[in-house]
């Protein structure tokens, strides 16, 4: 079963969040799921590990769905952390007068997690709408199984704190920001290209 959650999130603007909640059905999991962590991710430059402990199971008895978004959070502040230290701004995460702010968050169940068990998330950059916004996708696979557990999206924007609106990024950033979407670009035609082969083998 494939749960898919919603969050849009202009808190620092004054605009109410929203968040919405549907059902789907994964049908071929020998497609979606290709076991490994490293085959899973080996094309997600920016990873967090995590050890999941009792104390994050829900009533059910696995991963409360609640602290996906907080792994996904995890990976993008490395992201981030990467974008200032190989900058020239290197307290733009800091948010002084300028940062960013995520504004739009997705997040696919894809199966579930229980403990004991340990996690690595890993995040990519996957387009700019423009020089104020970007897109970055995140995975996540359990340790136990090899096999992706949960995916997701986040836009993130460049904001101005004194003035309250949108800008856009520093030109050293956007810099960084290009250069990553190119590689991710280079990385999903291969992924294609695998897909393409594992449908041919079967």
């Amino acid at each position: 079963m494939l749960r898919r959650c919603i969050t849009k999130n202009f808190t620092h603007l004054n605009i109410l969040s929203i968040c919405s909640t549907k059902y789907q059905y994964s049908t071929n999991k020998k497609k979606k799921f290709i076991v490994g962590v490293h085959n899973n991710l080996k094309n997600y430059p920016h990873q967090v590990k995590v050890d999941i402990s009792w104390g994050l199971m829900d009533a059910f008895k696995h991963l409360n769905n609640v602290h996906y978004y907080r792994f996904f959070e995890n990976c993008r502040i490395k992201q981030l952390e990467y974008l200032s230290k190989h900058s020239e701004n290197k307290d733009f995460l800091e948010a002084k007068l300028i940062g960013p702010i995520i504004t739009h968050q997705e997040c696919y169940y894809k199966g579930q997690c229980k403990y004991p068990d340990t996690i690595t998330v890993g995040s990519r950059i996957i387009k700019s709408k423009d020089d104020t916004e970007y897109t970055e996708e995140y995975s996540m696979v359990s340790h136990q199984s090899g096999r992706v557990i949960a995916t997701g999206t986040g836009t993130i924007v460049c904001v101005d704190y004194i003035k309250s609106k949108k800008i856009s990024f520093p030109e050293s950033i956007l810099k960084l920001i290009n250069e990553q979407i190119e590689i991710t670009e280079e990385n999903k035609i291969k992924e294609k290209e695998e897909l393409e082969e594992l449908n041919r083998s079967d």
